[in-house]
Protein backbone atom coordinates (compact mmCIF):
# COMPACT_ATOMS: atom_id res chain seq x y z
CA UNK A 1 0.00 0.00 0.00
CA UNK A 2 2.80 1.99 -0.96
CA UNK A 3 2.00 3.61 -4.23
CA UNK A 4 -0.53 7.12 -4.28
CA UNK A 5 -3.83 6.80 -5.35
CA UNK A 6 -5.58 8.05 -8.34
CA UNK A 7 -8.62 7.25 -9.59
CA UNK A 8 -12.06 8.35 -11.01
CA UNK A 9 -15.80 8.15 -11.70
CA UNK A 10 -17.64 6.02 -13.92
CA UNK A 11 -17.73 8.43 -16.90
CA UNK A 12 -14.58 10.37 -15.87
CA UNK A 13 -16.05 13.81 -15.14
CA UNK A 14 -14.02 13.68 -11.55
CA UNK A 15 -10.47 12.21 -11.09
CA UNK A 16 -8.72 12.33 -8.44
CA UNK A 17 -5.40 11.88 -7.26
CA UNK A 18 -3.96 11.04 -3.10
CA UNK A 19 -0.19 12.88 -2.01
CA UNK A 20 0.06 10.05 0.39
CA UNK A 21 -0.33 6.57 0.20
CA UNK A 22 -3.46 5.19 1.80
CA UNK A 23 -3.56 4.30 5.52
CA UNK A 24 -5.23 1.37 5.16
CA UNK A 25 -8.30 -0.94 3.51
CA UNK A 26 -11.28 -1.29 5.24
CA UNK A 27 -14.74 -3.50 4.55
CA UNK A 28 -18.13 -2.28 6.17
CA UNK A 29 -20.79 -4.55 6.73
CA UNK A 30 -23.31 -2.04 8.77
CA UNK A 31 -26.87 -1.31 6.80
CA UNK A 32 -26.26 1.68 6.39
CA UNK A 33 -23.77 1.09 4.17
CA UNK A 34 -25.45 -1.81 2.62
CA UNK A 35 -28.46 0.19 1.91
CA UNK A 36 -26.28 3.67 0.63
CA UNK A 37 -24.54 0.94 -1.76
CA UNK A 38 -26.94 -1.60 -2.79
CA UNK A 39 -24.28 -4.29 -1.67
CA UNK A 40 -23.75 -6.92 0.89
CA UNK A 41 -20.82 -4.96 2.29
CA UNK A 42 -18.34 -1.43 1.39
CA UNK A 43 -14.79 -1.41 1.06
CA UNK A 44 -13.12 2.11 1.23
CA UNK A 45 -9.16 3.45 1.11
CA UNK A 46 -8.92 5.26 3.88
CA UNK A 47 -6.78 8.29 2.86
CA UNK A 48 -5.67 12.01 5.27
CA UNK A 49 -7.97 13.86 3.46
CA UNK A 50 -5.82 16.99 3.16
CA UNK A 51 -3.13 15.08 0.53
CA UNK A 52 -6.31 13.99 -1.68
CA UNK A 53 -7.04 15.97 -4.65
CA UNK A 54 -10.64 16.11 -6.26
CA UNK A 55 -12.08 19.15 -8.02
CA UNK A 56 -15.13 19.91 -5.47
CA UNK A 57 -17.21 21.84 -7.98
CA UNK A 58 -17.82 18.64 -9.90
CA UNK A 59 -19.35 16.58 -7.00
CA UNK A 60 -22.32 16.67 -5.39
CA UNK A 61 -23.25 15.83 -1.25
CA UNK A 62 -25.33 14.28 0.83
CA UNK A 63 -25.27 14.18 4.75
CA UNK A 64 -25.97 10.23 4.63
CA UNK A 65 -26.61 11.12 8.94
CA UNK A 66 -25.48 14.16 11.12
CA UNK A 67 -21.85 13.15 10.75
CA UNK A 68 -21.60 11.06 7.73
CA UNK A 69 -21.26 12.81 4.13
CA UNK A 70 -21.12 11.15 0.56
CA UNK A 71 -19.62 12.65 -2.33
CA UNK A 72 -21.00 11.48 -6.11
CA UNK A 73 -20.37 12.50 -9.37
CA UNK A 74 -22.86 15.71 -10.66
CA UNK A 75 -22.80 13.87 -13.84
CA UNK A 76 -22.84 9.78 -13.46
CA UNK A 77 -23.66 9.64 -9.21
CA UNK A 78 -20.68 7.51 -9.00
CA UNK A 79 -20.15 7.25 -5.39
CA UNK A 80 -16.25 8.49 -4.99
CA UNK A 81 -15.82 9.07 -0.99
CA UNK A 82 -17.31 9.36 2.13
CA UNK A 83 -16.26 12.15 5.07
CA UNK A 84 -16.88 11.34 8.97
CA UNK A 85 -16.73 14.08 11.82
CA UNK A 86 -15.95 11.07 13.95
CA UNK A 87 -13.11 10.51 11.89
CA UNK A 88 -11.36 14.24 11.43
CA UNK A 89 -8.66 13.90 8.81
CA UNK A 90 -9.82 11.30 6.92
CA UNK A 91 -11.96 10.32 3.18
CA UNK A 92 -12.94 7.10 2.81
CA UNK A 93 -12.54 6.62 -1.23
CA UNK A 94 -14.69 3.86 -2.31
CA UNK A 95 -12.16 1.12 -3.64
CA UNK A 96 -14.04 0.81 -6.79
CA UNK A 97 -12.85 3.98 -7.80
CA UNK A 98 -9.28 3.59 -7.77
CA UNK A 99 -7.10 2.66 -10.39
CA UNK A 100 -4.35 -0.11 -10.30
CA UNK A 101 -5.80 -1.74 -7.54
CA UNK A 102 -3.78 -5.20 -8.01
CA UNK A 103 -0.69 -3.53 -8.53
CA UNK A 104 -1.26 -1.26 -5.52
CA UNK A 105 -1.53 -4.40 -3.17
CA UNK A 106 -5.05 -2.71 -1.72
CA UNK A 107 -6.89 -5.35 -0.54
CA UNK A 108 -8.82 -5.25 3.22
CA UNK A 109 -6.99 -5.06 6.69
CA UNK A 110 -9.91 -4.77 8.66
CA UNK A 111 -13.32 -5.46 8.81
CA UNK A 112 -15.80 -3.76 10.74
CA UNK A 113 -19.70 -4.20 12.15
CA UNK A 114 -19.58 -7.89 11.69
CA UNK A 115 -22.06 -7.51 13.90
CA UNK A 116 -24.06 -6.70 10.52
CA UNK A 117 -22.28 -8.59 8.37
CA UNK A 118 -24.94 -11.37 6.51
CA UNK A 119 -24.19 -14.20 7.37
CA UNK A 120 -23.01 -15.73 3.58
CA UNK A 121 -20.64 -13.01 3.34
CA UNK A 122 -18.46 -15.32 5.98
CA UNK A 123 -18.26 -17.64 2.91
CA UNK A 124 -16.18 -14.92 0.80
CA UNK A 125 -13.81 -14.51 3.44
CA UNK A 126 -11.02 -16.92 2.68
CA UNK A 127 -8.12 -15.25 4.13
CA UNK A 128 -8.31 -15.28 8.12
CA UNK A 129 -5.65 -13.29 8.38
CA UNK A 130 -8.11 -10.00 7.93
CA UNK A 131 -9.04 -8.51 11.55
CA UNK A 132 -12.52 -8.24 11.94
CA UNK A 133 -14.76 -6.26 14.64
CA UNK A 134 -17.86 -6.36 16.04
CA UNK A 135 -18.79 -2.52 15.73
CA UNK A 136 -17.01 0.38 14.12
CA UNK A 137 -13.31 1.61 14.69
CA UNK A 138 -13.53 5.18 16.51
Amino acid sequence: MNELLNGQCHCGAVTFTSGAPARTVVSCHCHLCRAMNGSAFSTYVIVDTEQLVVDMALLNTYAVTDNATRYTCRVCATPLFNRNLKLPGLSMVYLGCVHGLQKAGLKPQLNVYCDDQLDWVGQLMVDSSTQCFAQGVG
